[in-house]
């Protein structure tokens, strides 16, 4: 497949407030995919994980870690780290 897919999948998945600030996508032997990213409201980060879901190029990932916390230097923007691996 390559990465184009998942590229075109990310890049459609416009949420206000949510940015992605790194991924990291490894196609060798069992596919994983990790997300970093900021927002300014924690409880778009689930709703961030549906729209992902609903991708077809995502299907037969489950996100198996999540972790978020508040910034130290600016608490209003909490960073997240979502990481999957191949079902």
């Amino acid at each position: 497949k390559g990465f184009a897919p998942f590229l075109r999948a990310l890049a459609r998945q416009r949420v206000p407030k949510l940015w992605l600030t790194s991924f990291n996508i490894d196609l060798e032997e069992e596919p994983a995919l990790r997300l970093s990213g900021q927002t300014t409201d924690s409880e778009l980060i689930p709703d961030y994980l549906l729209r992902l879901s609903g991708e077809s190029v995502f299907s037969g990932f489950s996100f198996r870690q999540l972790s978020a916390s508040r910034m130290e230097e600016r608490p209003n923007i909490v960073s997240f780290t979502l990481a999957s691996e191949a079902e």
